[in-house]
């Protein structure tokens, strides 16, 4: 059992040379585990299996060696938990190409003809992308499609970077008309005869048709992709999109190891408090999570984000509660703190630098948390600015609507003195309009006038719980 232990989580053997390395981190349960491994090995149930290697990895650990006091076998957190990998995928159909998590060229069929390309996805609406560089085969003149890593952002004479998008269900269209669209408003202008057309500066940047075999050369026969240069300025399938100022793609596109190691150490932490927490075993005081570093800095970088974290998911739940209770109506901008504040509850020694304050100083220190609340609240509405964090409304969590916004745009006469489009445009037009605006990214100010220093005439917002969360959270009533 211990040998079989030191090959699976400890050492294994390197196909190419014979040497030995360490071993992938490898979780105990799960199922592809290396329990579920042992009871395929040995036939005796995964769970059983799971006992018996926990009581010999302790039992290991306790075993001190004569000579230097040091436990014989030493077992670590990261011998079990790994970060995600980059996804694999074949230049085939959705429903035919190979997907893989392990990093090779080829797909393993022994014929080298299936190229294997990373992935990556809008983190918008979850939409793939194939990561390539795009350059031309010295032997065959013929494009080129290889794989390249998301953060590659070195600059050959004779290549670009950039993306390759196929979807079936929803196609990058053929002709002019639809093109136009689809395309981001701010890469249109209106010609002197009236007629929209693409700016000149963007015209290289449209998606553009190539036909492709499987090894990623451009075959005449082949399947149609659509490259898209890097940087990454609009997504083909939702239509957000990105400013010409953000050069980076990480926070426009994910992949499964998208994680930063922050992030990771404090969703780790929590899962092991938690787990603490369900221990009835264990006293309340013994119910904690002690951390090393050798390096101030890395302590209080995560002490930080480890606050932040907590902070946001007490926020984010208060919101999700407040707007659940009101029901199909939602809540309005001017009613939204106060909602919020009775759904956090929050004991008044929590945010008062005085917790013994009674009657004005109260109501005036409560105030101050309302003010803050609906502040926080806006300002956590930002896209783009957690990119491992997404907010309620990007997670289809929450709704936001503008009251009488359906009555303004049916209201002609409002929109004579406006642009020609707007003006022209049938109501319906101009409220499906606002989703097309609602897909650019807004910027840093997203925080509505008033949170702080209320103003009259203030555009009025209602928040709603996103029509499929509703149906869940009633269905859990029930």
């Amino acid at each position: 059992m211990a040998v079989w232990i030191e090959t699976t989580f400890g050492l294994e053997t390197e196909a190419e040379s014979g040497r030995l390395r360490r071993a992938k981190p490898l979780s105990i349960n799960g199922g592809d585990g290396a329990a579920q491994r042992l009871s395929t090995l040995t036939g005796v149930p995964a769970e059983l299996c799971a006992a018996a290697i926990q009581q010999t990895l302790l039992a290991g650990y306790d075993a001190l060696h004569p000579e230097t006091r040091f436990p014989a076998f030493a077992f670590r957190l990261h011998q079990f938990i790994s970060r995600g990998d980059t996804v694999y995928a074949s230049l085939e159909s959705p429903s035919d190409r190979y997907i893989t998590l392990k990093g090779q060229q080829y797909v393993p069929d022994k014929t080298r003809q299936r190229i294997l390309l990373p992935l990556v996805f809008c983190r918008e609406c979850g939409q793939e992308y194939y990561v390539v560089n795009q350059h031309k085969d010295s032997q065959t003149a013929k494009l080129l499609f290889t794989a390249r890593e998301l953060r590659d952002q070195t600059r050959e004479e004779d290549q670009q970077r950039g993306f390759l998008y196929h979807n079936p269900a929803d196609p990058w269209p053929p002709d002019e008309a639809a093109i136009l669209e689809r395309l981001p408003e701010d890469w249109l202008v209106l010609s002197s005869g009236g007629l929209l057309r693409v700016k000149r500066h963007f015209r290289q940047k449209q998606p553009q048709v190539v036909r492709l075999d499987t090894s990623g050369q451009e075959e005449e026969q082949g399947t149609t992709y659509h490259f898209v240069h890097s940087p990454f300025a609009f997504c083909l399938h939702c239509g957000v999109t990105y400013s010409g100022r953000e050069r980076s793609d990480f926070g426009k596109l994910a992949s499964l190891s998208s994680e930063g190691r922050s992030t990771a150490t404090t969703v780790l932490s929590l899962s092991a408090l938690r787990a603490l927490r369900r221990d009835e075993t264990l006293e309340r005081k013994a119910q904690k999570l002690l951390s090393f570093t050798d390096n101030r800095q890395d302590a209080s970088l995560q002490a930080g984000h480890f606050n932040d974290f907590v902070e946001v998911g007490l926020l984010r739940t208060a919101v999700y509660q407040a707007v659940q209770r009101a029901g199909a109506n939602g809540l309005k901008h001017d009613e939204l703190a106060q909602r919020v504040f009775d759904a956090l509850n929050m004991p008044l020694e929590l945010y008062a630098a005085n917790p013994d304050v009674k009657f004005l100083q109260k109501q005036e220190t409560d105030q101050a948390l309302r003010e803050l609340l609906a502040y926080r609240v806006y300002q956590d509405l930002r896209r783009g600015w957690r990119v491992t964090a997404p907010n309620l409304e990007q997670a289809g969590l929450l709704k936001i609507d503008y009251v009488s916004l359906r009555e303004l745009c049916q209201a002609v006469e409002e929109w004579q003195s406006g642009h020609a489009a707007l003006a022209s445009a049938a109501p319906a037009e101009r409220y499906q309009g606002r989703d097309s605006r609602a897909r650019q990214r807004p910027g840093t100010n997203a925080s509505p006038p008033g949170c702080l220093a209320p103003q009259k005439n203030h555009p009025g917002t209602t928040a709603h719980l996103h029509p499929a969360t509703a149906a869940r959270a009633q269905k859990r009533r029930r």
